[in-house]
């Protein structure tokens, strides 16, 4: 496990010095032998553990590009492509550097995204598929979107409102209808 050492650090509360401000611990909110390692009353239940496996990676790889190709996932577009759009903002000319690149930063992120996914290559072994990435490049921000989608799609699902198994015709008032002759 390697976030265990993460986990066990964000399991109790964090001072940060820098700042003054005391963390809150957090705890896992799926997994109930995780969240027992927490021995803070009340934190938060925020973590959503993942136990990967080569299973779980294909899956959540193969759940990735369909959200993709069904558009159930949309990107902001480049920084480039968004340019104009900001130099119509008033007073963003005013902006500093430092501002102006706060404001591109999301879109510059998009376009880091784009590009590793470009680069990603694959591996298929029967049903699953194994994604790597092209020597000296990078696949975080591609695990980033790829874990955070798999959870919300598991979540919707979850949350799905069930079939009670009420045929909504046979609920309405009229139960038969008769045939209507046109002549």
């Amino acid at each position: 496990m390697q976030g265990l050492g993460v986990y066990d650090y964000i399991i109790k509360p964090q001072y940060d010095p820098d700042y003054g401000v005391t963390y809150d611990a957090m705890t896992c909110i799926n997994d109930e032998t995780m969240a027992d390692r927490c021995k803070v009353k009340n934190a938060n239940k925020v973590i959503y553990s993942i136990k990967a496996s080569e299973t779980f990676n294909s899956d959540a790889a193969q759940l990735l590009r369909a959200g993709f190709l069904n558009g159930n996932i949309n990107l902001l577009r480049n920084e480039i492509d968004v340019e104009d759009e900001f130099r119509k903002i008033r007073g963003y000319k005013q902006f500093t550097a430092q501002e102006q690149s706060l404001l591109k930063l999301p879109y510059v992120q998009t376009t880091y995204l784009v590009n590793e996914l470009i680069n990603l290559e694959y591996d298929a072994k029967g049903r699953n598929v194994r994604i790597h990435e092209k020597s000296g490049m990078r696949k975080d921000r591609y695990s980033s979107i790829l874990m955070n989608y798999k959870i919300c799609s598991d979540l919707a699902v979850k949350r799905k409102p069930r079939d009670n198994g009420i045929n909504i015709i046979s609920s309405l008032p009229m139960k038969s209808a008769r045939r209507i002759r046109v002549r």
